[in-house]
């Protein structure tokens, strides 16, 4: 990770193009042409780089240890049920430990930018809108 940094913040494209080739190609479910100009490839690689040389600001399994601060709290995951990134089994951990998740696995890979994941997103606002309006009551 240290050696990307390096580089990517050299503006080294060659690295920077690397690092977005990978993550395009296991963001979709079906294989998509990446359009992506070069200043974005090298904004998203830094990013996302940054944050993987300070593991994400988080030790591991932070999450699901503090995750009882959210007991009541409806909550609803979206997740490609494809996604190569980022497993479904953490979303199954995190509703075990918070039995009001609920968690809708889309036809979909890691990008949340496709049409299946965003009828997703747009099903769990429907999901939260429709528990608040009855807690209101």
């Amino acid at each position: 990770m240290k050696v990307y940094q390096k580089k990517l913040r050299q503006g080294d494209m060659k690295y920077a193009r690397a690092w977005w080739g990978w993550e395009h190609a296991v963001s979709f479910l079906y294989p998509k042409k990446d359009d992506t100009p070069d200043s974005e490839i090298l904004s998203l690689a830094l990013l996302e780089n940054h944050y993987f040389v300070h593991d994400c600001w988080l030790e591991e399994g932070h999450i699901l240890r503090h995750a009882h601060r959210l007991k009541g709290i409806p909550i609803v995951v979206v997740h490609g049920r494809y996604d190569m990134v980022c497993t479904n089994s953490e979303a199954r951990d995190l509703q075990k430990v918070l039995p009001q998740t609920k968690v809708l696995l889309a036809h979909g890979g890691h990008a949340g930018s496709t049409k299946a994941m965003i009828l997703a997103h747009k099903k769990a606002i429907s999901i939260l809108s429709k528990g608040r309006r009855t807690r209101r009551r």
